[in-house]
């Protein structure tokens, strides 16, 4: 009977400790509540907020830790999030009502400009890691590197979709190049599916290049997507998937100039 005394009184101790590790915030992501929302997504350039749970768990989670330890040396963007509660005194529940976000959507990811900091773009995609970084990437233009690629490729990729014939070829070398200075057999790997799509865009111009990047991402993305692909050939693909996604980027960036 004593034990059973010992257990109720140490079991609220306990449950206690548990949920206060649970809702610690994510490191690397500024907590923001009703109060501190306003004063800081106008601080940076760019804010990327996940609205969730106040006990946030699971795969989805965890991908979005990757893309905090990503951003946490990018000076334009602050990643932070809002913990809503559907219990007590309800908190941050105005700030769900105010960005019509619905609990059972939850994660929600918005990404806020502080020039315009009352109309956030909503992230619809899939949540894992690269999908995120490629939704904050396409709307704001900051690097947030992807499975695969490497900044320094991709800004070769920036340079060559908008390049004449003669420049690519230059472009080319200085890929070639630099791939045999990588030590990272990972690197080199990537260095050289660059240096692939950069060869076979090489000759084709304009729309050309752009419609060769748009079939070329389907056709690795169905199969990457595949269920009877194996899971190392998924991790390839992906990779070349997000190498595309550089170029594409690329062009997009060349369309608005």
């Amino acid at each position: 009977m004593e034990a059973m005394k010992r257990v109720f009184v140490v079991l609220p101790v306990i449950l206690s400790y548990l949920c206060t590790i649970s809702a610690l915030h994510t490191r690397g992501a500024v907590p923001l509540d009703s109060f501190t929302f306003d004063k800081v997504i106008t601080r940076f350039p760019y804010t990327f907020v996940r609205f969730d749970t106040t006990y946030p768990h699971g795969d989805e989670h965890e991908e979005f830790k990757k893309v905090v330890e990503q951003a946490k040396s990018n000076e334009g963007l602050l990643v932070a999030e809002v913990g809503i509660a559907d219990y007590g005194e309800k908190e941050n529940s105005d700030l769900g009502d105010r960005y019509k976000v619905n609990q059972d959507d939850f994660p929600v990811y918005m990404l806020f400009n502080k020039d315009d900091p009352d109309a956030p773009i909503r992230h619809k995609g899939h949540y894992n890691a690269d999908a995120l970084k490629k939704f904050i990437r396409e709307n704001t233009g900051l690097f947030l590197g992807l499975h695969g690629c490497m900044k320094a490729y991709d800004d070769i990729a920036m340079e060559f979709m908008p390049a004449d014939a003669k420049l690519r070829e230059q472009l080319i070398e200085k890929a070639e190049a630099k791939g045999e200075t990588l030590e990272n057999a990972g690197d080199k790997k990537s260095a050289e599916i660059y240096v692939k799509y950069m060869k076979k865009m090489a000759d084709k111009f304009g729309g050309d290049a752009e419609d060769f990047v748009a079939k070329e991402t389907k056709r690795v993305e169905r199969l990457r997507d595949d269920d009877h692909t194996a899971a190392k050939k998924k991790v390839q693909l992906n990779a070349q998937s997000n190498i595309l996604h550089s170029f594409s980027f690329a062009a997009a960036q060349k369309d608005e100039l």
